[in-house]
C-alpha cells in the first residue's frame, strides 16, 4: 500500500476519492461497526442474563424477554458502545499498522483485532474495577459469547472497508 510522504493516509486508491472522502468513509465503517457490536453485545448481554431466572423459580416469556432485550438496548448498549469505540479504535489501528507492515490488509486479522478488542476490554474492566461490571460476561460462556461478537463486529469492519 503506497502512503503519500506528506500524509498517513493509504493512497492506493485515492484518484477516485478526496481524503476528505475516504476518513468521512472510515469513521461511517467505524461508527456502523461499533453500532452493531453494542446491539448484538447488548442482546446477548440481556439473554445470558435472563436465562439464570428459570433456576429461580421466574418463567420468562417472550414478551418479558422482548421487553428486557429493548430496556437493555436503551440503557445498556450505548454505554457499552463507548467502551467498544475505544477498544476498537486501539485494535484497529494496531490491525492498520501491520497491515502497512505486511503492505496488505486482511479480513482475518481484522476479525482477529475486532475478537481481541472485546475480549482485553472485558478483562480489563475485571482487572481495573476488580470485578465484572457486566455480569453475563462472568463466566467462560458468556465472555466466549462477548468474543465472538467481536469478531464478528471486526468481519463487519473489514467487510465494509473491502480487505
Amino acid at each position: 500500500m503506497q502512503s503519500n510522504p506528506r500524509t498517513s493516509f493509504p493512497t492506493t486508491h485515492l484518484p477516485k476519492q478526496t481524503k476528505l472522502q475516504y476518513v468521512v468513509r472510515l469513521i461511517a465503517h467505524f461508527v456502523a461497526t461499533v453500532c452493531f457490536a453494542a446491539v448484538l453485545g447488548s442482546m446477548t448481554q440481556t439473554q445470558l442474563n435472563l436465562r439464570h431466572l428459570p433456576s429461580f423459580g421466574v418463567t420468562v416469556d417472550w414478551l418479558t424477554r422482548l421487553q428486557s432485550t429493548f430496556a437493555d438496548l436503551v440503557n445498556f448498549a450505548p454505554t457499552f458502545a463507548l467502551l467498544l469505540a475505544a477498544a476498537f479504535a486501539i485494535a484497529f489501528a494496531v490491525n492498520a499498522g501491520v497491515s502497512a507492515l505486511r503492505k496488505r490488509g486482511s479480513r482475518a486479522l481484522t476479525v482477529l483485532a475486532g475478537a481481541v478488542a472485546v475480549l482485553v476490554m472485558l478483562l480489563a474492566l475485571r482487572h481495573t474495577l476488580g470485578l465484572q461490571p457486566i455480569a453475563s460476561a462472568r463466566d467462560a460462556l458468556g465472555l466466549t459469547c462477548f468474543t465472538v461478537g467481536g469478531a464478528l463486529a471486526g468481519w463487519l469492519f473489514a467487510s465494509l472497508r473491502k480487505h
